[in-house]
């Protein structure tokens, strides 16, 4: 009886190691890239997705939910003007699905910010909300010089002195 169970726990043992085996050997789909990378931008972006993984299906979505087989199949860049979260995975028969990736882009809204001095245009500079304007080209702004839509804590300027 003792040497029964010995080789049942040994049969168990191997079939044990070989669904392991067997598991593990099954290839992964390479998890999808985004060209460009997520970030910042002050344009349009056409968001390219694409697998290392040969003949991969890629799903995607742009509303920020977990894309699945049901969601959007890639097949032409994305155009992002506002700011999107972009999540994509994909998928080949006879391999597991690759993770999911994700891509924020955040499109920065643009000012344009004009300097005079006695009337004259000295310089016109489109900044990113958010980002320093730099040095001023006077010392001190023109009468009557404000910034229209931006808050003190959102300016940052170096006076050129």
């Amino acid at each position: 009886m003792m040497r029964y169970m010995r080789n049942l726990l040994h049969i168990l043992i191997r079939q044990q190691i070989l669904e392991v085996a067997f598991i593990s050997s099954t290839p992964v789909v390479s998890l999808p890239k985004f060209t460009p990378a997520s970030g910042d931008y002050t344009t349009t972006q056409n968001v390219e997705i694409s697998c290392d993984t040969e003949g991969a299906t890629i799903y995607y979505t742009i509303d920020g939910k977990n894309p699945t087989e049901e969601s959007d199949v890639y097949n032409a860049p994305v155009e992002v003007s506002k700011t999107t979260t972009i999540k994509a995975f994909a998928t080949k028969e006879g391999m597991k699905n690759s993770g999911i990736a994700t891509a924020t882009f955040n499109i920065v809204e643009t000012v344009d910010v004009s300097f005079y001095e006695n009337g004259s245009l000295l310089l016109t500079k489109t900044v990113a909300q958010g980002e320093a304007i730099g040095e001023l080209p006077v010392a001190t702004p023109p009468l009557g010089f404000s910034f229209s839509g931006w808050t003190d804590a959102e300016i940052k300027t170096t006076l050129n002195a």
